[in-house]
């Protein structure tokens, strides 16, 4: 295919391999632009996709190569970069795609900042369908990102959704390009080197998709791999001993006991749960802000477990009213360990954990039994004790933030909290003792 413009100010760079109606529509989400190039190399085995790439040939200048020699998609980006002609570049996956606006938001961008080296957007999370799940954006704030917050935002979480990105060629080549030693971290890698090469600019809106499925790279693969690869950037990115390498080696381990929870594993849940309580309560209120753990969660409950898990999650009138009976008595329990301990001048972080081990047990017994009616179950409980560890986890920080740092009394800031976490306590515990039925 014979690229057209001469004045290029934008190259796409998209590695194929066995594309499916995916690439039509990532291809049909770039509008005509005299201005841009895309850059496609691709690997399909069974033959090139030179076919389903020429459709848009006469909207867009395309620049194809079919290279079934080459299978790897890092190699393939970083041989797409070298051939763009433009002094920007960005990368489009064939399952992602870009939403209207997409290039007027990083023109306004590169004409604001011609100098830096990396320029962010947010983007959405979508299913297979290209239906919206949820929106994802960096866990910066917009503008010129300091070096040191980028830097330490990062190491606890790759935030940056793969589409969003647009970036200096130059400094892509200066940093060497993909690490083509990674599958799962090789991004992550990149934003640090781009980091190192110039400032990073972010705008926080919505331009691109981010299209999650099953057949993903990163769902199919070793968990244990995935692993692995997060603690060689770690290795070569943190500050060793600092507190920010302990929040980034923490959130390692709880995203692969996420992975693996996600792949059947449900008792994994409690791992993750127990890595983030080990961090404390201010350290753990650092990683979930900076983590972007629930905008990136939340939307893949959605997309792999479905509507069955989200109508089970409804609340129904007679299991509210149930609900609502044992969550009050476990609530009475707790506030009578809590404030009679304080009456008792027990130190209330030994009555918090008194307190917790007395309901949760028979919190757990209450609700499989009468307010869902459900048989006891060993992974049912597992569950049920990550999510109120979890829960036990926001009890402290709030208990600290109402009385330690608002001089709220115990005895009024006992039942607040009770008050702010029931509804989370809620869709926990209906979680834990009835999803397992969405697995069998």
């Amino acid at each position: 295919m014979t690229c057209r413009a001469q004045n290029v100010w934008l190259g796409v760079v998209m590695p194929v391999h066995r594309p499916c109606a995916w690439l039509d529509e990532a291809l049909a989400s770039i509008p005509e632009n005299e201005g841009v190039r895309v850059i496609i190399r691709d690997s399909t085995p069974e033959g090139p996709a030179s076919d389903l790439v020429s459709r848009h040939a006469d909207r867009l200048d395309i620049d194809y190569e079919y290279r079934p020699d080459i299978q790897s998609w890092t190699r393939k980006t970083n041989i797409g970069v070298q051939a763009c002609p433009s002094d920007h570049v960005c990368t489009l996956h064939q399952d992602d795609f870009w939403l209207p606006g997409r290039l007027d938001t990083v023109r306004a961008l590169i004409a604001q900042h011609p100098d830096a080296a990396l320029y962010l957007t947010g983007s959405q999370i979508s299913g297979p369908t290209g239906n919206l799940l949820g929106k994802w954006r960096p866990a910066f704030s917009p503008g010129t990102i300091a070096a040191e917050d980028f830097r330490d935002r990062l190491v606890i979480q790759n935030s940056i959704a793969m589409p969003s990105p647009v970036f200096r060629r130059d400094a892509y080549l200066a940093a060497g390009g993909l690490d083509e030693t990674l599958w799962y971290t090789p991004d992550w890698d990149l934003w640090f080197k781009l980091g190192e090469q110039g400032a990073v600019v972010f705008d926080e809106t919505i331009t691109t998709a981010f299209r999650i499925h099953g057949t993903s790279q990163t769902m199919s693969r070793s968990r244990e791999e995935m692993r692995e690869q997060m603690h060689i950037i770690l290795n070569r990115y943190a500050d060793p001993g600092s507190p920010i390498e302990r929040i980034g080696r923490a959130s390692a381990e709880i995203n692969t006991a996420l992975a693996r929870a996600a792949s059947g594993k449900g008792t994994e849940a409690l791992r993750a749960v127990s890595s983030l309580a080990r961090l404390g309560p201010m350290k753990a209120a650092k990683y979930l802000r900076y983590s972007t753990l629930i905008p990136r969660l939340m939307p893949r409950l959605k997309a792999f477990a479905g509507r069955k898990v989200w109508s089970m999650l409804a609340l129904s009138r007679h299991e509210s009213f149930r609900y609502i009976v044992v969550g009050l008595a476990s609530a009475l329990i707790i506030n009578i360990i809590l404030i009679g301990g304080s009456f008792l001048s027990v130190n209330y972080g030994i009555s918090l954990v008194v307190a917790f081990c007395v309901s949760v047990t028979g919190a757990y017994l209450a609700h499989a039994k009468f307010t869902f009616r459900e048989e006891y179950a060993l992974d049912g409980f597992a569950r049920f004790v990550s999510a109120n560890l979890l829960g036990f986890g926001l009890t402290v920080a709030l208990i600290v933030l109402l009385h330690d740092l608002m001089d709220i009394p115990l005895w009024i800031a006992s039942p607040a909290t009770s008050v702010i976490l029931f509804v989370y306590n809620y869709l926990s515990a209906r979680w834990a003792i009835k999803v397992s039925r969405i697995f069998h």
